[in-house]
């Protein structure tokens, strides 16, 4: 059993998150890649984030991508997640982020 809900909608497509059991799942339904970066809500106000753009955290076109749990920086159970994701053709600083829970 898991949550999941849209972190970002418009014209060009969803991009929709699923915590599920042992990982976090990542779908791109847009006609452009995306990146991402996952953490856990509270570790987010005590860590200086910095976002950038690499294959490690690129979700091509129409793809998804799993993270196990245990990758996600500060995860603890029940805690909550946020999620930023850009484009490429945004910079990092110009992300959208959302906030899922189990």
């Amino acid at each position: 059993m898991g949550c999941s809900g849209n972190l970002f909608e418009n014209e060009n497509g969803t991009i929709y998150a699923e915590l599920r059991e042992d990982e976090l799942a990542i779908m791109n339904g847009r006609d452009e890649s995306i990146y991402y970066a996952a953490l856990d809500l509270e570790t987010s106000y005590v860590v200086d984030l910095m976002l950038v753009s690499s294959e490690e955290n690129r979700i091509y076109p129409n793809s998804s991508k799993s993270i196990p749990k245990n990758e996600i920086l500060g995860y603890r159970e029940g805690g909550k997640i946020i999620i930023y994701s850009w484009n490429e053709n945004q910079s990092p600083e110009s992300f959208s982020k959302s906030i899922i829970t189990k």
